[in-house]
């Protein structure tokens, strides 16, 4: 339970001390007590959540991944002081349906399962997670399949009839008018994806919610909802506007509320949270007696369609018969005369506003409380979220530490066989620059042996033939000189 919430029940039973000091029937101690808390019944769409492993969470597009649809036709609200009427409403549907589990899910678009709260009077929230963290919401009345809310991390849209007549901040603060235009856009993209959503959850099989994601998702979802009702308690013109409406709302979301709390208190319970589940259980005691529905003035836009908030005609009023006639006989007026004092009505009515202030104290003193706890429940999912950002922001810093070290590594690694590749490179010149003298000086060392060997030959036939020679002389002077053999001659012819 919120803190919005329990405001609205100070102011419910701020009327009901007034409606005391007027009437005695409203406030009569014969009203049967309220059932305890713990036989509230569930919630006509839930299904038990799931045990078994769930698919992996798939996150639905974010707003500029959204497919083109029509600009969203722009109004403006007929009374300025309903700006807060949507959000308002918006609120008070989310603070009904408080901590509980989903109801349902089913499966849409590209394995996104979104998840959905309807009312036993078939209002009807939808929850779908977005890539970039946080969740993006859409609200419908009863039976509508066009959404009267839809509210992503940044921004808040208000729908009468489909024409877009508010822009919120993320806070819930109402924007200028001139923000209309700016954001038809994605305001007409929201407003096709709101109602193909609706219809998918009509059509399709329904399928429970797995335990284990609930779990998961639980606090940033309250978070979400505590934060808007801060807004609304620390926004003057907002409060305003809620106290000024309380009434109208009557006992609208009581018995929702009622089912809420426990849903809410029995889940707690399964998961071994007690502080929340005796949280949840008191929220449900304390809720009070289901009253009638809702009227009140809806927010009315100027030159748009019918608005859907507009409350129909009342109840038809039996009618009553005329009284007899009174025929011959005179009635004489009574004269009139002191009043006689009701007193023991007087004590009465004392004593039911006694009690009613009673309660109004309680529950104040009881909002207080849960306002603490909403605010320790909402610093420890803040503290959860900063703990998993830091320990992204760890892991980031370890994963770059070690993409460095590997660079690095590498690099390194790199340098040294390249290092390598030059010391074998310079070894092999080496080693080539000495074999290449090595046989450059066998080949000088050949040639010269050629050389000499040549040497030795040529010197050894110079040799043999001086040798060849002076045996030839030799021989020559021991013969003698050879014999001049003569030839005989003719004689010359004679001349003619």
């Amino acid at each position: 339970m919120t803190r919005s919430m329990l405001l609205a029940g100070a102011a419910r039973l701020g009327g009901l001390s007034a409606l005391c000091g007027l009437t005695l029937c409203a406030c009569s101690p014969a009203t049967p007590p309220a059932a305890p808390a713990s036989t509230a019944a569930a919630p006509l769409a839930a299904l038990p959540l799931a045990t078994a492993d769930a698919p992996p969470l798939a996150y639905a597009p974010a707003a500029a991944a959204l497919p083109p649809a029509p600009r969203a036709r722009v109004g403006r609200l007929a009374r300025p002081a309903d700006r807060y009427a949507l959000s308002d409403r918006a609120q008070a549907m989310a603070s009904a349906f408080g901590d509980a589990p989903p109801d349902f899910t089913f499966d849409y678009q590209n394995g996104e399962r979104p998840w959905v709260w309807r009312g036993d009077d078939q209002s009807t929230r939808v929850a779908e997670p977005l890539p970039g963290g946080g969740d993006r919401y859409y609200y419908y009345q009863p039976g509508a399949s066009a959404p009267y809310f839809v509210q992503d991390p940044d921004y808040g849209y208000g729908y009468d009839n489909g024409v877009l007549v508010a822009v919120y901040d993320r806070r819930g603060r109402p924007l200028p008018p001139e923000t209309l235009d700016r954001q038809a856009d994605l305001a007409g993209r929201y407003l096709g994806r709101a109602q193909a959503i609706y219809q998918a959850s009509i059509r399709e099989r329904r399928l429970a919610v797995a335990r284990s994601q609930w779990a998961v998702r639980r606090d940033a979802i309250a978070a979400d909802r505590d934060r808007w009702a801060r807004s609304q308690a620390d926004d003057a013109d907002w409060r305003a506007y809620h106290d000024a409406h309380a009434q109208e709302e009557g006992g609208r979301w009581d018995a929702e509320r009622r089912r809420r709390d426990a849903e809410a208190a029995r889940f707690a319970e399964s998961v071994n949270d007690q502080p929340a589940a005796d949280r949840a259980w008191q929220a449900a005691r304390q809720a009070p007696a289901p009253g009638p529905a809702p009227g009140g003035p809806p927010p009315r836009i100027a030159g748009g369609g019918p608005d859907r908030f507009a409350p129909g005609p009342g109840p038809a009023q039996p009618d009553r018969p005329p009284p007899p006639a009174m025929e011959g006989r005179r009635v004489e007026p009574a004269r009139p005369g002191p009043p006689a004092p009701d007193l023991a009505g007087a004590r009465a009515a004392q004593a039911q506003k006694a009690a009613a202030d009673q309660v109004l104290a309680q529950t104040r003193a009881d909002a207080a409380r849960q306002a603490q706890a909403s605010d320790a429940r909402q610093a420890q999912a803040a503290a959860t979220r900063q703990a998993a950002v830091e320990a992204e922001r760890r892991s980031q810093a370890q994963g770059q530490a070690e993409a460095r070290a590997r660079a690095q590594a590498q690099t390194q690694a790199a340098a040294q066989a390249e290092a390598q590749s030059k010391a074998r490179a310079q070894a092999q010149a080496r080693q080539a620059e000495a074999t290449a003298k090595v046989n450059a000086a066998h080949q000088a060392a050949v040639e010269a042996l050629a050389a000499r060997q040549a040497a030795i030959a040529a010197e050894h036939r110079r040799q043999l033939k001086a040798q060849a020679d002076a045996q030839a002389a030799q021989r020559g002077a021991d013969k003698p000189p050879p014999a001049v053999e003569k030839r005989q001659t003719d004689p010359p012819p004679p001349p003619h």
